[in-house]
């Protein structure tokens, strides 16, 4: 039988042809990933200090995020979002469990825990190394009013640890993808 290749850049135009986007998924049209330059010791709820945009070989897609004010990012435009924290941490004494939680407010002032990621490390003697990650997704309709932040914070412990950050690898901090449109 006589077969007829079909170059792989003409597939996705088969594959499209006549069909126009009316609203939904239009593709990633905005990715940004912000990081701690540095870390601190114990919790913080807020994390306020230190952010930055990750700058090795990467900037951002699309409109991207603001540096935060006081912590609390403030989204560019409306749509669907993915969002994910992440953080590395190191305990030096017991602490019965640290959680790390992504905080959403609708109003601009009241924030709600809606994502939250919780290890423990029982009786150490070293200083022992961990790392942890939660995630969300958010419809954002209002940006003046919808804004979402992180906090760290521990529990029934001696709260020895300290939450890492660096200016050269994203070891603790969001990425944001703007996944849709609304």
């Amino acid at each position: 039988a006589n077969c007829t290749l079909i170059p792989a850049a003409n597939i996705v135009g088969l594959a499209t042809a006549g069909f126009n986007r009316s609203g939904g998924f239009g593709g990633i049209t905005l990715a940004d990933q912000w990081r701690l330059s540095s870390g601190f010791t114990g919790g913080a709820s807020p994390i306020t200090n230190n952010w930055e945009r990750n700058d090795n070989g990467w900037s951002e897609l699309g409109t991207g995020f603001s540096a935060p004010s006081s912590g609390v990012f403030t989204f560019p435009s409306t749509g669907y979002y993915w969002i994910r924290f992440q953080a590395q941490f190191a305990w030096t004494s017991q602490t019965n469990y640290i959680a790390f939680i992504i905080q959403y407010t609708s109003d601009n002032s009241s924030f709600n825990n809606v994502s939250r990621v919780t290890s423990n490390i029982p009786n150490i003697t070293d200083t022992t190394y961990n790392g942890a990650s939660t995630e969300v997704m958010l419809k954002i309709t209002d940006t003046s009013n919808q804004k979402v932040r992180a906090s760290c914070v521990a529990y029934v412990g001696n709260e020895t640890f300290g939450v890492h950050g660096s200016s050269t690898e994203h070891l603790t901090g969001f990425t944001f993808l703007r996944i849709g449109d609304i």
